[in-house]
């Protein structure tokens, strides 16, 4: 004898594990709760990369998003396929309370790692996130460390570009001003990248301005490379370098201010004494980037 089904049995997902994801990036929380009361709903559902429903709201800093998922049973403990942790995920998303929350449930080593060896509080410090990085601190977060390839949490807090951050890391004692990451040195990375209130610090509190990259370039190539005309100007009135001095591929810093077109830079040069005859060499050398 043939049986109908029964309700339970016709019941079927009104919504797609991608729908639950959608909603969490966007941090539509009306949304969210609709999808979550489907019977049907998989919570931790994942993306392609092992991302589920609360990893995504807590990179996006999406707070309301993400509590209602923990209320409803989100598994914290997951990694996606980076080994990157909800920890991480938080920290960059940049939400303090998240972050503090995850902190207290001891679900996360707060000094895990992901695939490239990256800490939650490289993670703060890289986006120069004071917020989070000071939550991190007060945690116990260890500032020692050093990812896969070797980056100190003083250059990550470098890319971050807050001084708050840096002048905290100098003050510990653990972090070395002077050391080279990559060949350059921090306050050679500001002058590259022509951050000039960095390197201003840098300069205030000690940094060597007569150190070599391992390219021989000296932080006056760096600068040109970069373009601050008020860091080349102070860097030529420190009289620390010759300014025709050329790195291991024989370029001089006018060779590299005109290979980058920084005009003011170059002229500020040979105002200095820059000798402009050896520009004409800059074709055939410069198949050698600058770089640290």
């Amino acid at each position: 004898m043939l049986c109908l089904p029964t309700e339970k049995e016709h019941q079927t997902q009104e919504y797609s594990d991608t729908d639950l994801i959608d909603a969490c990036e966007k941090g539509d929380l009306s949304r969210v709760k609709s999808i979550l009361s489907d019977p049907g709903a998989n919570i931790n559902s994942m993306t392609k990369g092992r991302m589920t429903a609360v990893m995504i709201a807590a990179v996006a800093g999406h707070g309301e998003v993400f509590d209602l998922l923990v209320r409803k049973g989100a598994d914290l403990s997951l990694l996606d396929n980076t080994d990157t942790s909800i920890l991480h995920l938080a920290c960059e998303g940049e939400n303090i309370e998240i972050v503090k929350y995850v902190l207290t449930q001891n679900i996360v080593s707060i000094n895990s790692r992901d695939d490239e060896g990256t800490t939650p509080i490289m993670t703060a410090a890289s986006n120069g996130d004071n917020g989070v990085f000071e939550v991190l601190v007060e945690a116990g977060a260890d500032l020692s460390l050093l990812n896969n390839n070797e980056d100190d949490i003083l250059h990550l807090a470098c890319e971050g570009e807050n001084i708050e951050i840096i002048k905290y890391l100098l003050t510990q004692g653990n972090v070395d001003i002077n050391r080279k990451l990559d060949g350059c040195t921090p306050v050679m990375e500001a002058a590259l990248t022509k951050s000039k209130e960095l390197f201003d610090f840098f300069v205030k509190e000690g940094a060597d301005l007569s150190l070599l990259s391992d390219d021989k370039n000296n932080v006056l190539h760096l600068a040109c490379f970069g373009g601050n005309v008020e860091i080349v100007k102070y860097v030529i009135a420190q009289n620390i370098f010759d300014i025709n001095s050329q790195d291991a591929y024989g370029r001089t810093p006018a060779m590299i201010a005109t290979h980058r077109d920084h005009k003011a830079v170059f002229r500020i040069l040979i105002q200095k004494g820059a000798n402009h005859k050896l520009v004409s060499m800059v074709k055939p050398i410069f198949k050698f980037p600058v770089y640290c």
